[in-house]
């Protein structure tokens, strides 16, 4: 799961982009991350499903659940949030090496707990999983 995480995640930072890009598996609190803006990745569910022995490894096909949160201060407009996510997120993902088959998306929210406007979008992706083999 974390070797899936980390490639979307080197996928999204490919073009040094001005954001940062946080896992939800983090221990730093919302009030110490990116005043700008920031990203949010988070597994939904990732399911391994037929696996195919390879020598040293084993090779599985996978689906998963992929939820990606834009954050950005809350007195940005809601179509900024918007043309960031279809401009630099959405065309990322497409290319991330694995098909992606759906995309759900709502309205961008204020969330008045953390003092962000939040912009969630959950990708289903299908692809097939090689673990790395460390010798």
């Amino acid at each position: 799961m974390n070797e899936i995480l980390n490639h979307l995640i080197h996928i999204l930072k490919s073009d040094n982009s001005d954001f940062e890009i946080y896992t939800c598996f983090d221990a730093i609190p919302v009030a110490r991350k990116s005043n700008h803006k920031f990203i949010i990745i988070s597994p939904e569910k990732i399911k391994l499903n037929s696996v195919f022995p390879d020598d040293n490894k084993t090779i599985s096909e996978f689906t998963a659940d992929v939820k990606i949160s834009v954050l950005m201060p809350m007195t940005t407009p809601s179509d900024k949030i918007l043309e960031f996510f279809y401009a630099d997120i959405f065309p990322k993902m497409q290319e991330a090496g694995c098909l992606c088959y759906q995309m759900q998306a709502n309205s961008p929210e204020i969330d008045l707990k953390i003092q962000k406007l939040v912009y969630h979008a959950v990708f289903s992706l299908h692809g097939i999983y090689i673990p790395e083999v460390k010798l």
